[in-house]
C-alpha cells in the first residue's frame, strides 16, 4: 500500500502514522514486543540475582557478569528502531520489504545510529541540567536521527546535522508528538498500577502497553521525516522514491 506524502499538519501526521501502524500492525508489534520482552526479562533476572546476593565480593562479580547483557540491551533497542524504521519507510513508499531485508539493513546502519543516539543523548542530558529548556530543544532537534540514518545511510555526524536541519519549522509538531506519547505512557502506566498494584504482572503489562505506544511513536517520527522532506525540499512521491532507490 502506498500513502500520501505531502506537507501535513500535526493532525495529518498522526492520522497517516495511525494508518501505517494499522496496516503493518503485526510485524511492527512483533518487533517491539520481542525487544521489550527481552529487555524486561534480562533486567528482571539481573535484579532477582542481585537481590539474593549478600556478600560484597559476589555483588561485584554479579555486576561484572551483568555487563555483557546490559551492553546487548543498549544495542537491542536502537536495532529494533532501525528494523521498524526500514519496514515503515519502504512500505510508506509502496515498496515490498521482508523482515530479513529490514534486519540486514538495520545491521548496516547500527554503528552510526548508536553513535548518533549516544552523542545526542549526552548533549540532551547536559541540556536538561542547564535549566531544562536546552535539553528539550536538543531532544526535538535530534528527533529525526533514526529515519535519517536508516533511509539516507549517512554517518553519525551527518545524521545529526540533517536532523537539525529537517526539524526547522516543525518544533510545534514534534512537541505535540512527544507530549502525546508521554501523556499516554503516564496515563496507561498510572491506570495499570492503580488498578493492579505493584508486582511483576502489572509491570509486565505496563511494559507491553509502553512498547505499543513507543512503536506508534517511531512510526510517527518516520512519517514526520518524510513530511519534512516534502515540505523543505519539495519532493513529491515519485521523486522521493527515486531518490531513495538511488
Amino acid at each position: 500500500m502506498q500513502y500520501q506524502i505531502q506537507k501535513m499538519t500535526a493532525g495529518g501526521i498522526l492520522d497517516t502514522a495511525f494508518k501505517v501502524f494499522r496496516d503493518n500492525l503485526l510485524v511492527l508489534l512483533g518487533i517491539a514486543l520481542t525487544i521489550q520482552a527481552i529487555s524486561f526479562g534480562t533486567v528482571t533476572v539481573l535484579q532477582k540475582i542481585l537481590s539474593t546476593v549478600n556478600d560484597p565480593d559476589e555483588v561485584v562479580g554479579t555486576l561484572v557478569l551483568g555487563i555483557p547483557p546490559l551492553i546487548a540491551l543498549f544495542v537491542l533497542s536502537p536495532l529494533g528502531t532501525a528494523i521498524s524504521t526500514k519496514i515503515v519507510s519502504d512500505r510508506y513508499l509502496g515498496r515490498a520489504v521482508s523482515l530479513a531485508d529490514a534486519l540486514a539493513a538495520a545491521f548496516k546502519v547500527i554503528v552510526p545510529l548508536l553513535i548518533a543516539l549516544l552523542i545526542s543523548t549526552i548533549l540532551s542530558t547536559v541540556g536538561f541540567f542547564l535549566f531544562l529548556i536546552p535539553g528539550v530543544f536538543l531532544v526535538l532537534k535530534f528527533a529525526l536521527i533514526a529515519p535519517v540514518v536508516v533511509v539516507e545511510q549517512g554517518g553519525a555526524k551527518a545524521a545529526m546535522h540533517r536532523s537539525w536541519s529537517l526539524t526547522e519549522g516543525s518544533m510545534v509538531t514534534l512537541i505535540l508528538l512527544y507530549a502525546l506519547v508521554w501523556t499516554a505512557n503516564i496515563i496507561l502506566g498510572g491506570t495499570i498500577y492503580a488498578s493492579l498494584g505493584a508486582g511483576l504482572a502489572p509491570e509486565a503489562l505496563a511494559q507491553v502497553f509502553g512498547a505499543v505506544i513507543n512503536c506508534f511513536f517511531s512510526v510517527a517520527i518516520t512519517v514526520t521525516y518524510f513530511e519534512r522532506r516534502c515540505a523543505k525540499e519539495g519532493f513529491d512521491m515519485d521523486l522521493l522514491a527515486q531518490s531513495f532507490d538511488g
